[in-house]
């Protein structure tokens, strides 16, 4: 799945080997059509699709996917405010 990904253009790999999701290339193809992961209960599922919808860009920048139910709910305020005081930069 990560190889046809990055053929895809959808994973990019970062300078500290991790992967980021390209969804300016296309829309991921496992969301659904309320933009909720199929593949997210998968324990096989690129560390990506776990990590999704936070992704880390530069290794200090947080992106959340705006289309994820929970973010729109504010369900990970918690989260995200703890990442803040550990000097992470909300994006």
């Amino acid at each position: 799945k990560k190889k046809d990904f990055m053929k895809r253009k959808i994973l990019e790999k970062t300078e500290k080997n991790n992967f980021i999701f390209n969804l300016e290339m296309e829309k991921c193809p496992y969301l659904n059509e309320n933009h909720k992961c199929n593949v997210w209960e998968n324990k096989n599922r690129p560390k990506v699709c776990r990590d999704f919808p936070i992704f880390l860009v530069k290794e200090k920048f947080i992106i959340t996917a705006q289309i994820c139910p929970a973010v729109q709910n504010g369900l990970l305020k918690k989260y995200l405010d703890k990442l803040k005081k550990l000097g992470f930069i909300i994006i």
